[in-house]
């Protein structure tokens, strides 16, 4: 079956010197979407936290399908990420330490040995104990993706598969030339390189991360798709925010306060597949509202019709 969405490709190959540094991988307000095949992924910066005494940016991720029976994704687990000025390094669960994931001081032809990472999803590793895997670097460039001109790598998978872990940072489980960029990291395959080296357990919630189409943050906004962001409903246009409406804290793990310059009226909160967990008229100019019975995840506070918040509940 053909994928729901699929990329478009709006790159321009730059020269290489014109490559700007790596700053911050994954700063607060950072979030990514990413295709599969009956929805988009969604992940997003939930906040810093002290790993191993290392300070790093939590990123969880969800799966938004566009059909609500079945074809749910389960066991995405949170990453722990931090970064220095040319390698990101990912938090793996093997080895209960920081290992590379983005690794951008190479040039072309450079072969590169790292630490295996968990599968992304259900997964059993069928050959070898070697805890490395490694890929050749094809070339390095500056690519245009939408506005930003980003230092890309492109790579190729290197191995034996009966005797060795081989990883993708291609698309869809092949060794064909995949790359990561700066800020937005994987370009084909989503955040994490994908394992060609295991036996994968099948059901009907088995999908995969795919090819990015949009990335945001205080800086950036990357769009390099022709479609929406996110499915319908799911994004807030900004010229519809009320600036005077505050919702703190953000994160929220028990109590959600809201509070305007006048009444605030009809609050309705739903959760990212459209469903309504709260819905009350507020006659005053300020809302307290229990938060701590609802799943952890990410909620659209709506007023008055009108989208205005994406909070994450804790």
């Amino acid at each position: 079956m053909e994928p729901l969405f699929k990329l478009f490709s709006l790159v321009i190959i730059l020269n290489v010197n014109a490559v700007i540094a790596q700053t911050t991988f994954a700063p607060a307000g950072a979030e990514w979407y990413h295709n599969m095949q009956y929805g988009l992924f969604y992940s997003y910066n939930a906040g810093d936290t002290i790993i191993n005494g290392i300070n790093c940016r939590i990123v969880k991720r969800e799966a938004r399908t566009s059909v609500s029976v079945g074809l749910t994704v389960h066991n995405l687990p949170t990453i722990y990420l931090y970064n220095n000025t040319d390698t990101v390094f990912v938090y793996n669960y093997f080895f209960n330490r920081f290992t590379p994931l983005y690794v951008f001081n190479v040039i072309d032809g450079d072969t590169v040995h790292l630490p295996i990472l968990p599968t992304e999803i259900d997964g059993l590793h069928h050959v070898s104990t070697d805890s490395t895997f490694s890929f050749i670097v094809d070339s390095v460039r500056t690519v245009i993706y939408d506005t930003a001109h980003l230092k890309t790598i492109y790579t190729r998978s290197y191995g034996n598969r009966t005797t060795n872990y081989v990883y993708s940072y291609g698309p869809n489980y092949t060794d064909t030339l995949g790359r990561y960029a700066e800020k937005i990291g994987g370009i084909s395959e989503g955040l994490m390189p994908r394992c060609l080296t295991y036996v994968s357990v099948l059901d009907d919630s088995y999908q995969l991360q795919d090819s990015i189409r949009c990335y945001n943050d205080s800086v950036y906004s990357i769009k390099v798709t022709t479609g929406t962001c996110g499915m319908p409903g799911v994004l807030v246009p900004l010229n519809t925010i009320d600036k005077n409406l505050i919702v703190s804290p953000n994160p929220v793990y028990d109590i959600l306060n809201l509070r305007a310059n006048n009444d605030i009226g009809n609050i309705i909160i739903s959760n990212v597949l459209g469903e309504i967990v709260y819905n009350k008229d507020i006659k005053n100019k300020i809302a307290i509202i229990k938060m701590n019975n609802l799943p952890n995840g990410v909620y659209i506070i709506s007023v008055n019709g009108i989208e205005q918040r994406r909070i994450i509940k804790q």
